[in-house]
């Protein structure tokens, strides 16, 4: 990509592009859900709603019970690969935890564990305390700050987790972000990592402003190739457990997303340009009408990204070792 959002996630620059996304069009991730959740999210707000707030990719959409269902079971795949006991108790980290639908989940299904996200939006933070709140979990801890320097002391984690989020790490940064991670695991501790990846540069005109549609759009720099992000894990100290394409199970989830652009927020989008409607669409992430064009195109070059093979959906779990 020419113009990335920014070329270090340590920056002032990358502080301010993440949180002008998740303030300025913070509400546009509402209509990413059933539609009960999205209009109970609309009405009530983030905290009071049944909303998942999982800001990822639904697995297996095609068989899921309903879309919540697939973004619940995403998080579900994530438990999966932990290995931990429901009894067990322990630390849990999740990087980059957004409004805290992923951490909230795992802090419920393991009440003896004590949860800790982190990220760098503070509006996001509070979203989750309140969330936190209104759910009555108190094994959940919300904490500013960068994955990249994390405040925690060294193996203090039993698992750590990263759902769609270290995508926000430039390539260069990888490593000192692996590092992080291993600091604070235990040994035998495992990460595990939910992410889209590069596969292949773009060809053609088209097929770059897919990737320039999608990196502007989500606020993102340009994703590492998998292979090479198996490197930086090895050179990390950690070792490969799993790194498995799972693109085929987030597809029909990627094709929603691009559905749901097209009809619902592309034409929001043009109504929130007119000055009379402009008030009625701000509370629905609208309060940038350049913004939420810029999110409608990358929410439609997704899917196109995975159909040409530019890019592709991956799981990986690492583990430190002993």
């Amino acid at each position: 990509m020419d113009h990335p959002p920014y070329r270090s996630a340590f920056s002032d620059t990358a502080r301010v592009a993440l949180s002008k996304h998740y303030d300025t069009g913070a509400n546009l991730y509402k209509f990413w859900g059933s539609p009960a959740s999205v209009l109970s999210a609309i009405t009530r707000g983030w905290a009071k709603s049944k909303h998942p707030g999982h800001l990822s990719y639904a697995w297996e959409l095609e068989t899921a019970p309903s879309l919540d269902a697939g973004i619940r079971a995403t998080t579900q795949q994530a438990i999966a690969r932990m290995g931990l006991a429901q009894s067990q108790t322990s630390r849990i980290f999740e990087a980059g935890c957004g409004i805290g639908g992923c951490t909230l989940e795992v802090a419920a299904l393991f009440p003896d564990a004590q949860l800790y996200g982190l990220a760098i939006v503070i509006k996001q933070l509070a979203i989750a305390r309140d969330r936190a709140a209104a759910l009555q979990l108190d094994n959940a801890e919300f904490v500013c700050g960068n994955y990249l320097a994390t405040p925690f002391p060294d193996e203090y984690f039993d698992v750590a987790f990263a759902m769609e989020c270290i995508v926000h790490t430039p390539v260069h940064e990888r490593p000192q972000l692996l590092g992080e991670l291993l600091r604070i695991l235990k040994p035998g501790g495992k990460l595990v990592i939910f992410d889209g990846f590069a596969l292949r540069s773009p060809d053609t005109p088209a097929e770059r402003r897919l990737i320039d549609d999608v990196m502007q759009g989500w606020t993102l720099p340009l994703p590492p190739r998998p292979d090479l992000f198996r490197t930086q894990a090895e050179d990390a100290g950690f070792q490969v457990i799993e790194q498995t394409d799972t693109t085929a199970q987030v597809y029909h989830s990627a094709r929603r997303i691009s559905m749901i652009a097209t009809w619902v927020l592309r034409p929001l989008s043009w109504l929130a340009r007119i000055p009379l409607l402009r008030g009625l669409a701000k509370p629905l992430g609208f309060d940038s009408p350049q913004h939420a064009a810029s999110f409608v195109r990358a929410c439609r070059a997704q899917l196109r990204v995975f159909e040409l093979g530019l890019g592709a959906y991956y799981v990986h779990v690492f583990q430190r070792g002993n």
